[in-house]
């Protein structure tokens, strides 16, 4: 198909408005108090980012994503954020991420993707970070059994049947298998947040 850029704005008009839902829960445990650098990997329009600067002043944010998407992005930053919202556009697996940054944050990106693909994003984050830098992953996850929750079944639904052929609502134990096995230590989940949200977050070992 095509690339149709009125479909992609009304595409990514409604995932802004899911995301500015379910970005309390996010806010509310994300702290990016000390931190200089944030990576916001597949960041869409930034939206996440947006509310993220506004809330940590002292910190810089790089939405990493699509050249379509960049230009999105670009259309709907403030004046006031521009400086400290940076857009790198790009493949996220084909180009590298920038790699001065303390933080690398996937919020609603990974669970899009295969486990293969999930596995080698994390990896290529891991590679991005300092010693000491942190991952942090937000978005939906499964029950346990993978049997209940209303909102990760319609999503794995949505994902294989209509929009991606891959990717689901991923369990916890999942993502934290993934950041374990790339290298991350101090691998731990905040469960329970609204609309089925995880936030997992693991450290590159070093100083």
């Amino acid at each position: 198909m095509a690339h149709s850029p009125e479909v992609e704005s009304v595409f990514h008009a409604a995932m802004t408005a899911f995301t500015l839902r379910s970005l309390p829960g996010l806010l509310d445990h994300l702290d990016l108090s000390e931190v200089r650098h944030v990576l916001d990997v597949g960041g869409g329009d930034g939206t996440t980012s947006k509310r993220l600067a506004e809330k940590y002043p002292d910190c810089r944010f790089t939405v990493f994503d699509t050249p379509s998407v960049a230009e999105l992005a670009d259309r709907s930053m403030p004046a006031d954020l521009g400086e400290r919202v940076a857009l790198c556009p790009g493949d996220l697996f084909s180009d590298p991420f920038p790699q001065d940054v303390d933080r690398v944050l996937f919020s609603h990106c990974l669970e899009v993707f295969s486990p293969e693909q999930i596995g080698y994003l994390v990896n290529k984050a891991f590679d991005a970070l300092a010693p000491g830098g942190r991952i942090h992953l937000y978005g939906f996850t499964a029950m346990d059994d993978e049997q209940t929750g209303m909102y990760g079944a319609r999503l794995s639904l949505y994902l294989n049947v209509l929009a991606t052929g891959s990717g689901m609502s991923y369990p916890v134990d999942d993502y934290e298998r993934w950041l374990t096995h790339a290298g991350f230590t101090a691998v731990g989940s905040v469960t329970g947040l609204p609309y089925e949200h995880t936030l997992t977050s693991g450290t590159k070992p070093g100083e």
